[in-house]
């Protein structure tokens, strides 16, 4: 029904009647969102994109430059966040591909809002660059004509339509030469486990080799504290470094870096407990992704390199004394001496999950009373006892609640021991530590504890 159809059902002369009219048409019209019968809405932004270069190799990344600019000679806002109604879309050959991520805009302002707005300013351009990749890729040599379709809104009122615009542009890609393999398959990936067997709550090293399969150099660089640039998948779920949850924020530095000619390989170690823990025996099979952008995100500094490597980890039970006797040699070779981040002994008795390593967890908290224990470990410490997560465990934890300064980091690990265990003995002493939490201290705990 159009608004001169609804004001007409009032219309029976006179003065007040004709104001009635025209408020109701005032108040119907935001309402609508519509232009009158015949006037097409005014374009207040302008979009123009192109090509980052002149032509991609086949299976290079392509960038896009969209340059965006405020046609108007007021300011406007955008909402960009939460409702998604941001979007770019692609069309190439008469299919329409939606997209991830939205622009960032020319300015941001996110508090005190927490929706995700921006201003752009009178004639003002935000140039931002997006990956075509995440649309649509070209396997073949060729001409693309391509159409970046954005839709932006700018205020969350009734009535107010999306800001649109579209462009086109021509994509060029050409033929790579001979050997020259594609950044995602540049490299190949192998594991190698350091035994041929492990037990339960061992440390279970593995040794990752990275070798260049192409004609053309490349630069590795495993991610922060050697492990940011790796996954593992394993019973179709991928894990990323609890470590790297423990130090986030910290400080550190990164990891193994290499600059691998065509041929070349790069070896580097990760202790597979950090991002799994086995505490069954069996045959476990497992993939260990490498991602060069994981880290910085995509980026036009480099190129993407991606590959992934299978192996089987045999596990058997665990001797109780075999493992005290390994733990014993971690605790050993610690490095006290350190202010920050040690690189594996002490890491392997935190990440062992298993009652053998409680009573060196307890020497670590000596250590730290001392002055001597690595920062990282401080921390790492007390998840270590709340991943062996037994009546033991909680018993240990339960001692260091008090005046410890870490005393919330043993309650968030008394909480995580109570959501993940099945032994109703162990949740109900958990209960009896947690009873006097206010209820409020739930998300605290639960944040502390993870």
């Amino acid at each position: 029904m159009t608004i001169a159809a609804i004001t007409g059902s009032y219309r029976k002369g006179g003065l007040a009647t004709c104001v009635l009219d025209a408020l109701l048409a005032a108040l119907l019209l935001p309402l609508a969102g519509c232009a009158p019968h015949g006037a097409r809405p005014r374009e207040e932004i302008s979009l123009v994109v192109e090509c980052t270069q002149k032509s991609y190799l086949v299976g290079d990344p392509i960038w896009l430059r969209l340059i965006i600019k405020n046609t108007t000679t007021k300011s406007l806002r955008f909402d960009y966040g939460r409702e998604g109604d941001t979007a770019i879309t692609v069309v190439c050959s008469g299919k329409r591909y939606p997209g991830p991520p939205p622009l960032k805009p020319a300015r941001e302002s996110f508090f005190p809002h927490m929706d995700w707005t921006a201003e752009m300013l009178p004639g003002e351009s935000s140039p931002q660059e997006i990956l075509l990749d995440d649309w649509i890729t070209f396997d073949e040599p060729g001409e693309h004509l391509v159409r970046v379709c954005l839709k932006w809104p700018h205020q969350r009122r009734w009535g107010r339509p999306c800001l649109r615009a579209s462009a086109p542009v021509v994509v060029r890609t050409v033929p790579r030469p001979p050997g020259d393999l594609p950044p995602r398959e540049a490299l190949e990936l192998t594991v190698a486990p350091a035994k041929d067997h492990f037990m339960v709550g061992e440390p279970m090293w593995l040794t990752v080799r990275l070798r260049n399969r192409s004609i053309r150099a490349y630069h590795v660089d495993t991610g922060w504290l050697g492990r940011h640039n790796f996954s593992v998948r394993y019973k179709g779920q991928w894990h990323e470094s609890e470590y790297l949850d423990t130090v986030a924020g910290g400080f550190g530095g990164g990891g193994g870096q290499a600059d691998l000619a065509p041929g070349e390989a790069f070896e580097h170690r990760i202790l597979l407990n950090e991002w799994v823990l086995f505490r069954e025996p069996g045959r476990h099979p497992v993939s260990i992704r490498f991602d060069s952008w994981k880290e910085t995100g995509a980026t036009t500094a480099a190129p993407r390199l991606l590959a992934v490597g299978d192996a089987v980890i045999d596990v058997r039970p665990k001797d109780s004394a075999t493992l005290t006797r390994i733990l014993q040699g971690c605790f050993d070779k610690g490095n006290f001496n350190s202010f920050y981040y040690d690189e594996g002994p002490l890491l392997s008795i935190c990440f062992c999950g298993q009652d053998e390593a409680l009573p060196f967890l307890k020497r670590l908290e000596e250590k730290k009373q001392e002055g001597s224990l690595p920062h990282d470990i401080e921390i790492e410490m007390v998840k270590g006892v709340g991943r062996v997560g037994t009546l033991r465990a909680v018993e240990l934890l339960a001692k260091w609640v008090g005046g410890d300064p870490e005393s919330d980091d043993a309650l968030g690990q008394i909480y995580l021991i109570r959501q993940r265990t099945h032994d109703e003995q162990v949740k109900r002493r958990a209960n009896e530590l947690l009873k006097n939490l206010p209820p409020d201290y739930e998300p605290y705990m639960r944040w502390i504890g993870g």
